[in-house]
């Protein structure tokens, strides 16, 4: 595993989550992530194509819009991936504005090269060159200089998103060698983001960093060509996999606990609410045409405090394609509980893990193999499934 002493660190500062979970693919998690709400619901279970004409609707409430009904004032900015819109889609390059947040400087997607990139100013296009990880990191050092607090700072870094790179000498521990396969390029990149989320991390004071509360997750798990063994290429990015969907969840600031890990199951659907009650807005207040708005996430603040504590029971995973509203040619669900997990990938039976004492799958277990007590949290766990499907609006 590439080195990793700022995460390392922000662990031993803070409560590490096991079992995190964000989607498969990013944008699904960026949208769950911003509104509390299984992407099902707008359509964006897959990647976002850089042509793609779809993006996180406007009547979505997003985080930084529901801080605006916290009894104080808050001020909120995004830099890096925005993930959520294309040059294609309605909104284009003025959607992170649009969607909430004061200030916007990054990209609307991926990029083809780390070196030079189109990079968008709060709706204004331009070229920008440089190494677009430190770029990121100069760009949220110079949005939260310029917040009053209390803020909400999204940073969107991209690596170690292809395409895969040989990062600055000056951010790596050694030197890379030319000859480097994709696995040593991809940490290299790993490494590259831990060095800057340090340098991001330093330009708080002693006193700031004491009352700022840092949360620090994947959106997806490790891409293919970044895997070694024992892990297999083929259960990561993309797949409902341990290795696609279970992501680095790392949380520091006041009243949590130093140098703990929480067994707790968390969805980023999860962070929404979490950030939301942080902040004193209660989610019945968030309304959309009058209604009551439905939020799929469940506040975590209980676990951040006690890493004994667990607030979810299950965990809901899902990928589906193409964007937008459907018929899907892919339709992929999972659930697991403190200790199972089932994966229906459409058209074949659905099967059982049993994740204990594991961070991968493992082998998987059929119905008619299943001893009572399996077959109790099978059942369990396909019902959560068609719960989902009832509640979602979608049939299975």
């Amino acid at each position: 595993a590439p080195a990793t002493p700022t995460l390392d660190a922000l662990a031993a500062e803070g409560l590490r989550f096991r079992h995190a979970y964000a989607y498969p693919e990013g944008a699904g998690s960026r949208a769950a992530m911003l509104t509390g709400r299984y992407a099902r619901r707008f359509g964006l279970g897959s990647a976002l194509a850089s042509d793609a004409a779809v993006e996180l609707p406007l009547d979505e409430m997003t985080l930084p819009s529901a801080l605006a009904l916290a009894p104080d004032a808050w001020h909120t900015a995004a830099v890096g991936k925005w993930g959520l819109s294309t040059s294609a889609s309605p909104s284009g390059a003025q959607h992170p504005i649009d969607q909430g947040f004061g200030t916007f400087q990054g990209t609307l997607g991926s990029v083809d090269d780390y070196t030079r990139w189109d990079e968008v100013t709060n709706g204004a296009v331009g070229q920008a060159e440089g190494y677009l990880t430190s770029d990121t990191t100069d760009d949220a050092i110079a949005a939260m200089r310029g917040l009053d607090e209390p803020f909400l700072l999204l940073v969107g870094y991209h690596a170690p998103h292809r395409p895969l790179h040989a990062p600055p000498a000056d951010l790596l521990p050694a030197t890379l060698p030319r000859d480097a396969t994709d696995a040593e390029r991809y940490d290299a990149a790993v490494q590259a983001v831990d060095r800057e989320l340090g340098r991001l991390l330093a330009a708080l004071s002693p006193a700031e960093r004491a009352r700022t509360l840092v949360m620090v997750m994947g959106d997806n798990g490790t891409d293919r060509r970044g895997v070694r063994p024992p892990r297999l290429p083929d259960e990561a990015k993309g797949t409902l996999s341990e290795g696609g969907v279970n992501v680095p969840l790392i949380v520091r600031g006041p009243g949590v606990p130093a140098g703990q890990t929480s067994e707790a199951l968390v969805h980023l659907v999860d962070v929404f609410p979490t950030v939301a009650e942080l902040a004193g807005v209660s989610l019945e207040r968030l309304t959309r045409d009058g209604k009551a708005i439905d939020i799929d996430g469940i506040s975590q603040v209980a676990a951040l405090h006690d890493p004994a504590a667990s607030p979810r029971e299950v965990v809901y995973l899902e990928r589906f394609r193409p964007v937008g509203g459907g018929p899907y040619d892919l339709d992929w669900r999972a659930a697991r509980d403190e200790r199972y997990k089932v994966v229906d990938v459409g058209g074949r039976e659905p099967l059982l893990y049993d994740l204990q004492g594991r961070d991968d799958d493992g082998p998987s277990l059929r119905p008619a193999q299943l001893t009572p007590d399996e077959r109790a949290h099978y059942d369990r766990l396909m019902d959560h499934l068609d719960l989902m499907a009832q509640r979602l609006g979608y049939a299975h």
